[in-house]
């Protein structure tokens, strides 16, 4: 039996909350997965695969070495999400509010809708991350009610805020993931070899910190693989029976599908993070093709499937059970729909 004196949480709250949870549980358990993915896109043809990579490192590193980087990649996951679903939901609500709301700006936005739904084959925009922060939103604001146009460039904007904000986290944990072995370097002592190395002392600092966020443009390529991935889902899960394991399905095919799509952006981001052997994106991109060739981009996508594709299903659907458990418990009761 609810409580009526209970403290009632906000919608916004409930989501960080159900997302912080599941992403947590999701997070621990596959770790070393990605360990695997970051030794394969920036180690050249030292490892034939993911069954090969985990034994050989388990044998000469320890079980130890396939959680290396975990403090600043628990720090990206955890609040790199919550970060991003707050600033997705408030940068929508002010596009909505203050450029979108007026009769004028409702008639050019159905415009925008006509194209944009042209562009993406007729799946409805609004929906792409209707998933994300349908609860999030006030009463007066919701998400049927959003035009496509706010939801898209609201996704936008946070994803690159978020990448801008916690690429330092990945250079990190890249840096720690990739140390010779029998270092086991902390994320302090990783971050004082960035700034201080002893090959850049007559750098000037900027310039030094600058190393922290490397990668940054390939990174950003990175914003449409969640905008592909909810497009699949919110289409998958249209067209599917209401059932759990509807959900599962739609699930881990839009991973699957994103996943592979953008995969080449993660090897460059990961390329240019660790070494300054390259001059840039397109030098990366040159010289990675002429000198490995095309499979080298998608180097490293075996474990991130398994790594991002599984957990992906366990995500949404125990994200979409802690929420409406949380609803129930602890919501204010204005406007708690699921879905």
């Amino acid at each position: 039996m609810d409580n009526p004196n209970a403290r009632k949480l906000s919608h916004t709250q409930i989501n960080i909350i159900s997302t912080f949870l599941s992403g947590l549980a999701t997070f621990i358990a596959f770790y070393p997965l990605e360990v695997v993915e970051l030794r394969l896109q920036v180690q050249k043809r030292v490892y034939k695969g993911l069954i090969d990579a985990l034994r050989r490192i388990r044998k000469e590193e320890g079980l130890r070495a396939l959680y290396r980087g975990f403090p600043p990649a628990l720090i990206q996951a955890t609040l790199g999400w919550a970060c991003y679903y707050c600033a997705f939901d408030f940068a929508r609500h002010v596009i909505y509010t203050e450029f979108l709301s007026s009769a004028a700006d409702r008639s050019g936005q159905h415009h925008i809708s006509h194209h944009l739904k042209e562009i993406t084959d007729g799946v409805p925009v609004q929906q792409v991350v209707q998933e994300v922060a349908h609860d999030s939103l006030p009463p007066e604001c919701r998400p049927e009610e959003i035009p496509p146009a706010a939801n898209l460039a609201g996704a936008a904007i946070s994803g690159a805020l978020c990448t801008l904000v916690f690429n330092p986290l990945q250079v990190l944990k890249l840096r720690m993931v990739t140390a010779p072995p029998g270092k086991n370097p902390s994320m302090l002592d990783t971050f004082r070899s960035i700034v201080h190395h002893p090959s850049s002392r007559m750098t000037r600092l900027p310039s030094r910190v600058k190393t922290l966020w490397k990668g940054t443009l390939p990174a950003l390529f990175g914003v449409s693989e969640g905008c592909i991935q909810f497009t699949v889902y919110e289409r998958l899960k249209a067209s599917l029976p209401p059932h759990p394991t509807s959900l599962v399905l739609a699930s881990t095919t839009a991973r699957f599908v994103s996943g592979v799509t953008t995969y080449p952006y993660q090897v460059l981001r990961s390329r240019l993070q660790n070494s300054d052997e390259y001059r840039g994106v397109l030098d990366a991109c040159k010289r990675i093709g002429r000198e490995e060739g095309l499979a080298a981009f998608w180097r490293g996508v075996g474990p991130n499937l398994v790594r991002t594709v599984p957990p992906a299903g366990f995500l949404l659907t125990m994200n979409d059970v802690l929420r409406e458990a949380l609803h129930r418990r602890f919501g204010t009761g204005r406007g708690d729909r699921i879905g």
